[in-house]
């Protein structure tokens, strides 16, 4: 199936794979309840990918057109014991196009989850950027976390940066806001509500409704 102009897109409305052939902006929200395997991203559009996981999948996505723009924001949240695990690789065929990749996990309870991602640019590729960011917040001591993140760079003018943090939220944030007559959980929820607003700020802006939906299954515990 093929996306051929500017919305707001589901993944779970399409089926296997997905062509994106666009020169204009296209939002597209996936809570991973859907079987797709591959994008292909085509023509100069502006792609906004976010991604709230909740289950095992792999994924390919090929950028195959020249300037294009491309954010991709994942939220990963598990809240029991089971494992989750996703592998998502890109394939860049194409010059002149940029990818930033925002990750956000937040671990509770005795979750286990774990990341294999690659970025593959072809040899051919002329000014291409990329860059990661990637914060992990854990709320308990059990739960753990693996990532493998890849950059295969086939070509000499290409330019690439990756960082991560790791932390737990701080008992002097917690305390200050405890001052201010709120409870620990109140406390704890409301700084995390603060980082998935950032995360999520422009999908908040084309789907309110459904971005205070994902709040309620964030916070519902």
């Amino acid at each position: 199936m093929k996306i051929t102009k500017w919305w707001f897109y589901f993944l779970s409305d399409f089926d296997n794979s997905l062509e994106i052939d666009v020169d204009d902006k296209v939002v597209i929200f996936d809570d991973w309840e859907n079987n797709i395997s591959k994008i292909e991203i085509f023509g100069k559009a502006d792609v906004k990918i976010y991604w709230f996981i909740k289950k095992s999948r792999n994924l390919e996505i090929i950028s195959a057109g020249e300037k294009t723009s491309i954010l991709v924001n994942y939220l990963f949240l598990w809240q029991n014991d089971e494992k989750i695990e996703a592998k998502i690789n890109w394939k860049i065929i194409k010059s002149w196009n940029s990818l930033e990749i925002n990750i956000l996990w937040i671990l509770d309870d005795k979750s286990v989850l774990k990341l294999d991602s690659g970025v593959d640019i072809d040899f051919q590729v002329v000014w291409w950027f990329w860059i990661t960011n990637t914060e992990i917040i854990f709320l308990w001591n059990d739960a753990k976390f693996s990532g493998i993140p890849g950059l295969r760079v086939a070509s000499n003018d290409v330019k690439a940066n990756h960082s991560l943090k790791i932390d737990k939220i701080s008992y002097e944030a917690i305390f200050y806001l405890q001052a201010r007559w709120l409870e620990v959980d109140s406390s704890r929820n409301m700084i995390l509500r603060a980082k998935v607003d950032e995360l999520y700020k422009y999908f908040k802006l084309c789907n309110h409704s459904l971005y205070e939906e994902l709040v309620t299954e964030i916070f519902k515990k």
